[in-house]
């Protein structure tokens, strides 16, 4: 045996079917498994060396996480950081055992990286398809745009901007002075008051949107302008 080759102590097997097999090393760490692991990687054998012990453990724990990660990507589409995050919730030390907490961080990266493989993680796609989805559904700007992808979603930045680029060059996609315009004719119904407190408050509004100086100027105008045409038209 070499110096360092991990041996299987002992096998405990369940006392009830569907229990976990608790399984003794020769290093001193004892892990759950469950029967179908436990077969798989032979460590029923007691005495015997455990070849590749790190990686068994690796792999054992890699799997759990695929299956727990496959429900929550395979019904709606997640970025890469709100899996880890879900995976992270659901394999804490308190819960796993603290011998499998030095296998978590090559599990978790095994994971990400056959999720990606397989087509269930992709940053890039996903920050396309929610850009289109909010373009569809209500007037923001892009500042939120970013906010929500890079900081509530997790995004790399970069794939963000990437994404964003792309998708405000498309034909037809709204400009923020627009969407400025929208939302705030939403909330005043196309009517500005010429009281200077409820103007200012206007302004914060679409500051707190995410909206630029300029594309508040814009939409304010624009209402403006919208409303002295309406006057003239009743002269």
């Amino acid at each position: 045996m070499e110096r360092n080759e991990v041996t299987i102590v002992s096998c405990l097997r369940p006392e009830k079917d569907g229990e976990s097999y608790r399984i003794t090393f020769s290093n001193g760490e004892a892990l759950s498994f469950t029967e179908e692991e436990v077969l798989e990687h032979g460590l029923y054998r007691e005495g015997e060396p455990c070849r590749g012990y790190e990686e068994i453990c690796t792999v054992v724990l890699a799997k759990r996480m695929m299956a727990s990660a496959a429900s929550y990507v395979l019904f709606s589409t997640k970025t890469e950081a709100q899996v880890r995050r879900r995976l992270a919730e659901k394999f804490p030390v308190s819960e796993i055992g603290e011998g499998w907490a030095r296998f978590t961080a090559a599990a978790l990266e095994e994971t990400i990286r056959r999720l990606k493989e397989l087509g269930y993680l992709d940053d890039a796609a996903y920050c396309e398809k929610f850009i289109a989805s909010v373009f569809r559904s209500k007037p923001v700007s892009r500042a939120y745009l970013t906010n929500e992808l890079v900081y509530q979603k997790g995004v790399a930045r970069e794939v963000a901007e990437s994404a964003l680029d792309a998708a405000y060059a498309e034909p037809g996609a709204p400009s923020d002075d627009e969407n400025a315009y929208r939302l705030l004719y939403k909330k005043t119904r196309g009517h500005l008051s010429d009281d200077s407190r409820q103007l200012a408050g206007l302004y914060r509004f679409l500051a707190a949107k995410g909206f630029s100086a300029a594309s508040a100027e814009y939409a304010m105008r624009k209402i403006k302008e919208e409303g002295e045409d309406s006057n003239e038209g009743l002269l």
